[in-house]
């Protein structure tokens, strides 16, 4: 493959004209005079990195080029650096499975030429990525991993990244003084290293543990040195979360006229850079500003504006994975056109070789008999195989048309339930913060709670109904999803998932697990009084293992497992097939376990 110019002097005349002097001009001119393949590459991919957080589709469609390029000539130092581009692209367009398929692949390939210094870089970014999810045990070892890797590469960068990393670890520990050590670490490495650009993020974190450490002032000085590097070096993403953390830092001292400027000023970056996450969070921020203010109607649309962006961003999910099932329908309509075509080549075939054998009759006697025995014969046999390949064909066209038709229904309830049912929800909710006005009014709050806690369980109804199956990595995300609120009741709160994520749970069995887990963490919270709760799933060669502890007062097995919802979960556990084991006693906690065949 030979790279050409045209492709991506497209891409940075686009993005330089909004920049001007400054590296992608550079990187510009240094393309149009390179002479050769590999310098063509590293140029592409050091632009693809200028444009990740301004111009993601550029960022990504450089990468992707270079990408193609190194494979086809075993480069997999290249092939690594150009995976972890387009999974930062992906990142900050919030598709976060593809994002972190991409740096999984950049970091095999970084690491089987031992380019340790790239793989401590896609290490922080892997780790980036659990903390989103919410699994910062996971986090903070990814980050433990690349600090090795950078200090083993003698890259002062990385350590600085990976520092800067452990101290966000810690921070959401609310070990605030660690926390605060590394952030400073990482700090005076990037000063020595005049890396204004990074040290932003430094100056960003600082700020927030000195606001949570009430520490107001310094916070504030913090936060505007790092708003001055991320205005400067136009890193807008950067910018969007420094101009909400300043919004932040101003409600937290009740200056609520402040906090909303810069909340402001954040909304209209998101919106700028189609930032959906960010964006959602501020109007639930500002909801919150308006509701203590008493305007309760401006908090009403800054809510529904939440609701509607949440809402959008499932729909996109829908729509995608419906054109993903749309195109494997496609595939194997033609799939089956191309077995009819060989078919009636066959036939053609056929046809000719009788013909053939006709004339061969005609000209001996002798062998007549014999001929039309062997021509008989190849007939039935080939007749017969006609109809069996005819028969399957027709099976499997049968298949694919049922399979489409069962999700096609699946859509059909799920847009129903969304559409509606979820609408009239949220409408319901929404009436009731205004019909409570100022004046507190229990029985309004309990049947709002109820609202809300219906809403959360449509809206996993609707995804586990809206797929024919979902990855181990998916299931797993959902379920802390429902598990957050569940987190503030204990000092421990943990999901673990051992073996290869990637499984695949057809959507009947990903339901009837995800109810016994629902289950069990609901009997824990009202039931055991424990401080740590711990559910693990393991994928082995052929099953999958789920267990869950706390350690909590315990129970008296066969005594007390009427009130416990046990039957329930014993129920759902034959139905896949399994059995539920349940160990506890008094005062020694609750082990429950089961197994699934897969």
């Amino acid at each position: 493959m030979r790279l050409t110019l045209s492709a991506t002097l497209v891409l940075l005349c686009s993005a330089t004209g909004l920049f001007a002097q400054t590296k992608l001009d550079s990187l510009h001119q240094q393309l149009q005079s390179a002479t050769s393949d590999p310098q063509r590459a590293a140029l592409r991919l050091q632009a693809a990195k200028e444009l990740v957080r301004s111009d993601r589709d550029s960022a990504k469609a450089l990468a992707l080029e270079v990408l193609t390029w190194a494979r086809s000539r075993h480069d997999r130092h290249t092939e690594g650096a150009a995976f972890h581009t387009v999974g930062v692209a992906e990142y900050y367009s919030s598709n976060y499975a593809e994002a972190l398929q991409s740096y999984l692949h950049g970091l095999e390939a970084s690491e089987a030429v031992q380019d340790w210094e790239q793989a401590a870089y896609i290490l922080n970014d892997i780790g980036v990525f659990h903390a989103k999810q919410g699994d910062h045990e996971k986090s903070g070892k990814t980050y433990e991993r690349a600090l090795a890797y950078a200090r083993r590469a003698g890259s002062r960068e990385q350590e600085a990244n990976s520092l800067n990393n452990l101290g966000q670890y810690y921070d959401q520990l609310n070990e605030l003084d660690t926390a605060r050590m590394l952030y400073e670490s990482s700090a005076a490495i990037k000063r020595q290293m005049k890396d204004y650009f990074a040290l932003a993020y430094n100056l960003d974190n600082i700020g927030g543990v000195l606001a949570r450490m009430k520490r107001y002032d310094e916070a504030e000085r913090y936060l505007m040195e790092a708003l001055e590097y991320r205005r400067l070096y136009n890193d807008r993403n950067a910018l969007a979360i420094n101009l909400n953390n300043l919004g932040e830092l101003f409600a937290m001292q009740g200056e609520r006229h402040a906090a909303q400027k810069y909340f402001k000023e954040a909304l209209a970056e998101t919106i700028a850079i189609g930032y959906k996450d960010l964006r959602r969070y501020i109007y639930e921020q500002l909801a919150q500003l308006s509701e203590k203010e008493g305007d309760l109607r401006q908090a009403l649309v800054y809510t529904r504006q939440s609701i509607a962006l949440k809402d959008s961003i499932y729909n996109q999910q829908r729509s995608e994975q419906l054109l993903t099932l749309e195109k494997k329908f496609e595939t194997e309509k033609k799939e089956r056109e191309l077995a009819e075509s060989r078919q009636a080549v066959a036939e053609a075939s056929l046809k000719v070789q009788g013909r053939n054998n006709t004339i061969l009759l005609l000209g001996g006697g002798i062998f007549l008999m014999g001929a039309m025995g062997v021509f008989g014969y190849r007939q039935t046999t080939l007749k017969q195989q006609r109809m069996e390949h005819e028969a399957a064909l027709k099976e499997q066209l049968a298949h694919a048309e049922a399979q489409n038709a069962l999700q096609q229904e699946r859509l059909r309830i799920s847009r129903e339930l969304h559409d509606n049912i979820g609408a009239q929800l949220t409408l319901i909710n929404s009436s009731m913060d205004l019909a409570q006005g100022a004046a507190p009014n229990p029985r309004l709050e309990e049947v709002k709670k109820l609202t809300l806690s219906t809403i959360r369980e449509l809206r996993k109804t609707v995804w586990l109904i809206n797929k024919q199956s979902v990855s181990l990595d998916e299931f797993v995300i959902k379920f802390r999803e429902f598990a957050r609120p569940v987190q503030e009741a204990f000092v421990q709160f943990t999901v673990t998932v051992n073996g290869d994520g990637a499984l695949e749970l057809p959507s009947a069995i990903a339901t009837a697990i995800f109810r016994v887990l629902q289950e069990a963490v609901n009997n824990s919270l009202k039931h055991s009084g424990a401080t740590e709760l711990r559910v693990i799933l393991e994928n082995t060669v052929d099953s999958l293992k789920i267990a869950v502890t706390d350690n909590g007062k315990g129970f008296t097995t066969g005594v007390a497992a009427g009130g416990f919802g046990l039957a329930n979960m014993e129920e759902r556990v034959r139905g896949l097939g399994g059995v539920l084991t349940v160990k506890a006693a008094p005062g020694e906690g609750t082990y429950l376990s089961f197994e699934v065949r897969m």
